[in-house]
Order: C-alpha cells, then structure tokens, then sequence
C-alpha cells in the first residue's frame, strides 16, 4: 500500500513540473495601472558621478534589453534651466538587465534639479529633487580629557525642511566601529535660526555602538546609559564623527531610524519609488581619556 501511495505521489510531482515548465515564467510587473516608471536615485553633492536607476514600471520584472529603452530620461538644472539628456549604463542583478542613469552635472548646494524620463508611448514620470545647503560641524571643546565631559555639537545652515544624522567612529580591540548617534540626545533645532545641535559626552555616544545591558537601563533616563564599552577602554583617542546632510524630499522619514527605507520617501509623479538629494561630511576630534596601551 506504501508503495503504491509512492508511486502515485511521484506521478503527481512530476505533472507538476511539466505543468511548470509549460508555463510562462516572466514575472509581471508590480503595478499594472498605477505609474509609467520606477525610480532610485540618491543625487550626492559631494560626489562627482551620480546615477538613478530607471525601468519601465509596465514591463515585466525579467524584461530583456530592448523593452527597457523605450524611454528618454533627462536631468534639469530648475534656478537656470540648463537641461542635458542622461548617457545610461546597462547594468545586470541575477542575468536580468536594468539601467543606471549617469548624471555628471556638478551639484550646487541648495538648488532644486528635475528629473524626467519621457517614454516613446507618450508616458512621462518626473521628479525633484532638492540638494541640502553646505553644513560645518563644531564640537567645544575639541579635546576632551574625560568620557563624561559635555561636549556641544552643532550644524549649522540646516534648513527646517532638512536633518542631518551623524555616526561616531571609534577603534576597539584592533577593529573599527561605527553606530549612527541617536538614543540618549538626538540633535534639536535651535531656536530661531537655522542650527541643530546636541549636547554628548563620548560616553553618551558610545552607547550606540556598545549597547548597554538591557537590565541596567531600567528606570534610567538615556542620559545615563552606560555602554558595554567606555572610551577609556578604546585602542585610541581619535574619533571621527561622519554625518550626512538630507534635502527636504527625505522630511517624511526623519524619525524612523536607519536604514532609511526610501519606499516611504520622496514624490515621482506618475511613478514610482525616489529620488532625493544628501550631502555627506566627515569630522575628526581627539579625548585624552585613552589610557595608553
């Protein structure tokens, strides 16, 4: 009877993968009705070379080559008008093809730019992107001789429709560790004018990157959160602090924390996905609360 049951079974799996191999395995698009095209781009002030992914959003997700060149995409310069069609570079995911657009343009801080890909079928999807203002980060002071010394951290030219988020970089056991700076104080506006800022000790930004135990923070305000590992354990007294600067098309995902998921982000008009602008900066400060090893 087992047998039996066996040999049926294995009539039935094999229908099944003739059945499967018979049919079409092109995936279908996403969305069928609701936008011309998907876009993914993050434009970086600093960066000499950027590039947005574009597709075709009524393609299937496995179209070949020549039923994504159906479209014309171009990058303009808003505040002058200038306007140039984008070269583009084929690039392949598991076989399947999709294509980067190469934007080239050096980026001007605080200017707005309008990307546009127009398709052969009359189909047009836009988006806009807004590069944030040039930013200084100031720290006082810049040495500190203990873990709990005060230290005032401030951006500045931080429009109220942007933010910055910063990571602290520090050496441990011969490895580098880098943790995005955001539970014990998160930097605030400044009221009335166009700063945000923060006021850390290094223990307090340590915290992010060597988690306290979670028993220890009970009933205790962040503020005096211990770290697993304090900054006189490190293997140096040389920190660096890394930030990154968004344009206002990123407001909508301020307080989630990284990574930033750029599906809830951004605005394509009769499309898909984002495309925003950030600028990124790097800062290096010293403790003397090191011991020497």
């Amino acid at each position: 009877m087992l047998n039996r049951q066996i040999k049926l079974l294995s009539i039935v799996l094999l229908a099944s993968v003739i059945i499967i191999g018979c049919e079409d395995t092109t995936i279908q698009p996403f969305e069928n009705s609701n936008g011309a095209y998907s876009v993914y781009g993050a434009i970086h002030v600093d960066s000499t070379i950027n590039y947005v992914r574009v597709k075709d959003a009524q393609s299937p997700l496995l179209a070949d080559l020549n039923e994504l060149e159906n479209f014309v995409v171009s990058f303009e310069n808003i505040e002058t008008g200038d306007k140039q069609v984008l070269d583009k570079e084929v690039v392949y995911f598991n076989n399947s093809p999709t294509l980067n657009y190469i934007i080239e343009e050096t980026l001007v801080p605080q200017t707005s730019y309008r990307l546009t890909i127009e398709g052969d079928d009359g189909q047009v999807a836009s988006s806009v992107a807004t590069t944030p203002g040039s930013t200084t980060l100031t720290m006082t002071p810049l040495v500190t001789e203990s873990c709990f010394d005060d230290i005032l951290i401030e951006f500045d030219n931080v429009q109220e429709s942007e933010f910055i988020r910063f990571e602290l970089g520090v050496r441990f056991d011969s490895k580098s560790f880098f943790a995005e700076v955001k539970s014990v104080a998160p930097l605030q506006r400044v009221e009335g004018t166009d700063k945000v800022a923060t006021i850390l000790s290094l223990n307090n930004m340590l915290v992010d990157i060597f988690p306290p135990i979670a028993e220890t923070t009970v009933n205790l305000p962040p503020r005096f959160w211990n770290p697993t590992v304090s900054c006189g354990q490190l293997d140096e007294g040389n920190m660096i602090i890394r930030y990154t600067h968004f344009g206002p098309e990123w407001e909508i995902i301020e307080d989630k924390v990284l990574p930033l998921d750029i599906l809830d982000s951004g605005d394509v008009q009769n499309g898909l996905g984002f495309f925003g602008a950030i600028d990124t900066g790097e800062y290096g400060f010293i403790t003397n609360a090191v011991s020497n090893n």
